[in-house]
This record gives C-alpha cells, structure tokens and sequence, in this order.
C-alpha cells in the first residue's frame, strides 16, 4: 500500500516537473502562433505590423480562408513595412552647421515601377512627392545638385500637366520616379512622416486581422505567453528609454 502511494507521488511530482520545464502541451504551431501574437501586443506599432503578417504566413491556406483573411493585403503591408524596417541610416556631419545629421535610405522591397507605386504606395501614401523633397536636408543640395535639377524639371511638367488630363497621365511616371529618387536621400524627420502615413493606414487593417488569428489559440495559451513576453518587453523599453 505505501509502495502503491508513494509510486503514485513519485508519477505527479514527475507530471509536475514535466509540465514546469515544459510548459503546456499544445502543438508547436500553437505556440509558435502565440509567440507572434503576444509580441505583436508589447511591440511598437510597425514591428506590431510585421508579427501579424508573419503570423498570417504560418497558418494554413484552408484556414486563411476560412478566417477570411486577404492575403494579397497581407503581402502588400508586409513588403512596405519590411521596407521601413530595413531603412538605412548614413550619419554625416555638416562643417557649416557643426553637427551630425542623419540621411534614410529607403530600399522597397519591390521594383521602382509606375504599376508597383500604384500597388504598394499609392494607397496609403498622404503628401505629393513635393512636400517630401521640401524635407531634403539643404545640406544635401550642393552634394545632390544633379538630382534637384532632376527633380525641378519633374515638378514644372507635372504643374504644367494640371490643366491637361492626356499629358497629366504622361506626368504620373515623372511624379513616382521623383518619389523613389527622394526615398533615397530622406532627412530623418520626412522619414518619419512618411512611415506615420503607412502606420496610420496599415494598423487598423492589421488589428482586424489580429483578432481573426487570436481565434486560432487558446485563450489560456496566449494569456500565459504574454505573461512571459512582458518581462522582456519592459526590458527593452527600459533600455531603449536609457539610450534617449
């Protein structure tokens, strides 16, 4: 009787152990597909944007469409974002002004076409190209004097193109042309309004699609993850806070 109770013990003090070290036993796609999820709550809004599109990309074909989740949508957001994501940042240091300035480089995730500017841009984007070359650092003119003359000339067709509909169609290459030319040379502030533009425009669209997702793990499941997740967000919003 006391081997049969202490055999007894000895099995839930294993459970026990096993179920510590292990956590749950759901399915590894399960887990995986909360871990997207509950990073997507304590991340900032664009990486938000990322998580859920690759969580999009995990789930099955059968199961997108069943949740009804468009992802041609998907791809669109997610190829503008990883684009913002992978911006470079060319520090320089201006010798009139006495100070280091930062230049962004946008390299898209898709060619520099008219039919791509329409697919991917065009949808979100708020200001013409203008109001984004207006944000070229001026220390750039000088170095840059062959693309400002480029982009002048751009700029007098298509205010010339504003009364006549046949040429104002010839212009909209000109116009997108200027626009991937700019993303190149960008100030860190035009920057910035250019990624709050696609921000504003993708989010709602992305949380609609999280609670779709949120629907494919258990409740409890993804409660107990993003307990685990929010240690390491305050962390890294702790340190980000401290590198000003």
């Amino acid at each position: 009787m006391e081997t049969s109770q202490k055999e007894n013990g000895e099995e839930k003090f294993q459970k026990f152990v096993s179920d510590t070290v292990r956590g749950p036993k759901k399915g590894v796609y399960e887990h995986l597909l909360a871990q997207h999820l509950a990073l997507a709550v304590t991340s900032y809004p664009l990486k938000k944007i990322q998580y859920i599109c690759e969580a999009c990309f995990m789930i099955s074909e059968e199961e997108r469409v069943k949740q009804e989740i468009d992802m041609e949508d998907i791809d669109i957001i997610h190829k503008v974002c990883m684009s913002f994501a992978n911006s470079v940042n060319e520090k320089l240091f201006d010798d009139m002004l006495y100070r280091r300035l930062i230049e962004v480089s946008i390299s898209w995730a898709f060619g520099e076409t008219v039919e791509n500017h329409r697919k991917y841009i065009k949808p979100w984007i708020v200001h013409t190209p203008e109001y984004y070359r207006n944000a070229v650092p001026e220390y750039q003119y000088e170095r840059l004097a062959d693309l400002e003359e480029q982009i002048e000339e751009a700029v007098r067709k298509i205010k010339k193109a504003q009364n006549d509909p046949e040429f104002r169609e010839k212009c909209e290459a000109e116009r997108i042309n200027v626009f991937f030319i700019i993303s190149k040379y960008l100030s860190q502030r035009s920057f910035m309004n250019l990624q709050s533009d696609f921000v504003v425009w993708a989010l709602p669209k992305i949380q609609q699609v999280y609670a779709k997702l949120a629907r494919l793990v258990p409740p409890r499941l993804l409660r107990e993850t993003m307990s685990l997740m929010k240690p390491q967000y305050a962390q890294s919003e702790e340190h980000a806070s401290s590198m000003g």
